[in-house]
């Protein structure tokens, strides 16, 4: 699915390779894909993270196990255990 503008923080985050980057924290935190706080993975094309995308603007991704490949079809829609923590839209 593709997204409504094009300067997403999800597009600036994929690299030149074609291939997106994001910190395995950031992304199991719910934080935007540029918030990395460790070390970036590099995971998936560029076509298919934006696939990823559903129409709410929210990433998907897992929770629980940070460093995995993000799976298509989960959504940010709940308010993670940390009380600081909170959904937070890939395009503004």
């Amino acid at each position: 699915m593709r997204l409504n503008t094009d300067h997403c923080l999800v597009s600036e985050a994929i690299g030149v390779d074609g291939y997106i980057q994001y910190g395995s924290i950031g992304i199991s935190k719910g934080k935007r894909m540029l918030d990395t706080y460790h070390p970036a993975v590099w995971y998936g094309s560029a076509e298919s993270v934006v696939d990823l995308i559903p129409a709410n603007g929210f990433i998907g991704g897992d929770v629980t196990h940070s460093n995995e490949k993000i799976q298509a079809g989960f959504v940010w829609s709940q308010v993670n255990h940390n009380d600081s923590q909170t959904d937070e839209k890939a395009c503004l």
